[in-house]
């Protein structure tokens, strides 16, 4: 029988190449033992993330969040209804988190560490989905060894709960692209909605799968069950959406200062790793991806639609910020899995397995002495 990694020219051959060899086993490896690995990252993003976690000083950010748990629920409405709209289910998330656990630091920051493992596995049901289960899991390891998820994983803020929320609505998005069933267009809407009224900001990457299924399906793009997606999502939006739209002052963001055209570089920096030489390795491994992908349709498609996600927006985000504020990096967290997956997949084109090897260990530990400054020890 053959398996999901034999290739024609393993299955012709007596002697097939070392190098063949190692990717087939590799991959027989890799399919065999996935959800342990999974489960290991897991606990890797936990242990990363609830490092020193009560030790850094309270944000001004983290104190807000603090005060809203506070008040009481009808409060808590009055707030998030009026002059702080933005993060209403992240606030809903953790008045109820500390309910249970408490009201301590740790405890108040330990619902973003929660989001952010759970992010891991979503990850890497992406990237097997697009790329195969290797890709899948370099993918989640790259994102559970990545600073700026470490540092918001960290944060009494909604960023890992949206990330995490984009992430399951980008996997559900992908699912009923290949095949369509009632309870993933459920859970579809359902994240969709949650990570917008976690965080407006999640609104990019919906036009990112929306712009997908239309240059995917065409006119299929407009079939009863696709648009009777997007109507619920927008129903279930109207409200808040309404809100923020008619609002004539931008509220909590006032603050944020009008970006440079060196933020778009820097940022994108941010969510390869933190350093511009991993964003050019990304780019670099997704350059030379692009030759086999020309090849390969299921390729092609995965690269193009994770580098739409980890770059589209980033872009719109700075486009808007030329109206009012709009622009800062934590906000573009929702483009950190794309970046992770974009790298991943692109590894995944590479014909030599030593050449895919070394890229994943040197993006690896380019993103150790980011964790070691990012935990004072730099």
């Amino acid at each position: 029988m053959k398996t999901p990694y034999d290739s024609p020219a393993i299955a012709s051959s007596r002697n097939p190449a070392p190098s063949r060899m190692l990717t087939v086993r590799l991959g027989r490896a890799a399919h065999t033992y996935r959800y342990g690995i999974v489960a290991a990252l897991m606990v890797l993003a936990s242990g990363l993330g609830l490092l020193r976690l009560g030790e850094p000083e309270v944000t001004l950010d983290e104190s807000v969040s603090m005060r809203y748990v506070h008040e009481s629920w009808a409060g808590l409405w009055h707030t998030v209804t009026g002059w702080d709209k933005n993060m209403s289910v992240y606030y809903a998330a953790l008045k109820l988190w500390t309910g249970i656990f408490g009201n301590s630091v740790f405890a108040v920051r330990s619902l973003s560490v929660v989001a952010a493992v759970a992010c891991v596995p979503v990850v890497y049901a992406i990237g097997a989905r697009l790329f195969g289960v290797l890709a899948g899991l370099l993918a989640a390891f790259l994102l559970s060894m990545n600073a700026f998820f470490v540092h918001y994983a960290q944060e009494a803020r909604s960023y890992s709960l949206v990330m995490l929320l984009t992430a399951l609505s980008t996997c559900f998005f992908l699912g009923e692209l290949e095949q369509p069933r009632r309870w993933n267009r459920a859970a579809y809407i359902a994240s969709s909605v949650l990570a917008f009224y976690a965080q407006f900001f999640a609104v990019w990457v919906l036009f990112v799968q929306v712009g997908t299924l239309v240059a995917t399906r065409r006119r299929a793009a407009f079939t009863r069950s696709w648009l009777g997606c997007y109507a619920a999502m927008a129903a279930l939006a109207a409200p808040m959406a309404y809100e923020v739209v008619t609002s004539h002052t931008w509220g909590t963001i006032s603050w944020i200062a009008k970006p440079g055209w060196d933020a778009i570089p820097a940022t994108y920096a941010q969510l390869a790793g933190g350093s511009f030489l991993q964003l050019g390795i990304v780019i670099a491994l997704a350059l030379f991806a692009l030759r086999r992908a020309a090849y390969s349709e299921r390729l092609a498609f995965g690269l193009a639609f994770t580098a739409a996600w980890a770059l589209l927006p980033l872009l719109a985000a700075f486009a808007l910020s030329r109206l009012g504020p709009a622009f800062i990096a934590k906000y573009l967290i929702i483009s950190l899995p794309a970046m992770m997956l974009l790298a991943a997949g692109a590894i995944s084109c590479l014909r030599r397995p030593s050449l895919a090897i070394a890229a994943s260990f040197l993006l690896v530990a380019l993103s150790i002495p980011k964790l070691l400054t990012y935990y004072g020890h730099g």
